[in-house]
Order: C-alpha cells, then structure tokens, then sequence
C-alpha cells in the first residue's frame, strides 16, 4: 500500500511543529521574565514573547483559511486550530 503525502499535510504538519516550538518557547520566556532583574533584558524579553503570540495568531488565521478550502485533512486542520488556540501554561 502506498501512502502519498499531499502539500497541505506537510504545511499543516510544519504549522503544527511551529506552534508546539512557540508554546515551548514562550514558556521558557515567561519564567526568564519571571527572574530577571536587568529592565533592559526583561523589556527585550517581553517583545520577543509579544512577537511569537502574534506569530501564533497569524498561525490560527491560516488555519482557520485552510479550513474553508477544500483541500484539507478535516482532523489535521482541527489538530492545528486546536493547538494554535490554546493557552500557554506553565
């Protein structure tokens, strides 16, 4: 039996890859938030936090435009928009 691989399942699998790596990430920035003392660093910090929420975002808006087409593997999709609309927990 063989399996083909279509475009959209590898740009929602690499979507998919990409918000666990924010959410990783983002955690990581919020406990360095937690315990930095320099302002300058902690400022620098925070934009890079704010840049990969909104880097999320787009990722939930090109989610949710791959849903209204008819190329899509529906579970995968749903997988995508689930993660990308998710709370990051510490």
């Amino acid at each position: 039996m063989q399996t083909t691989i279509t475009y959209s399942d590898t740009v929602i699998g690499g979507l998919c890859r990409e918000v666990c790596k924010i959410n990783s990430r983002c955690i990581q920035l919020t406990k360095s938030i937690d315990s930095c003392k320099n302002c300058n660093l902690n400022a620098r910090l925070e934009s890079e936090y704010k840049e990969l929420l909104d880097k999320k975002k787009n990722i939930l808006k090109i989610s949710r435009s791959i849903e209204k087409t008819q190329l899509k593997d529906d579970l995968s999709i749903e997988f995508l928009i689930e993660i990308s609309s998710r709370m990051i927990t510490t």
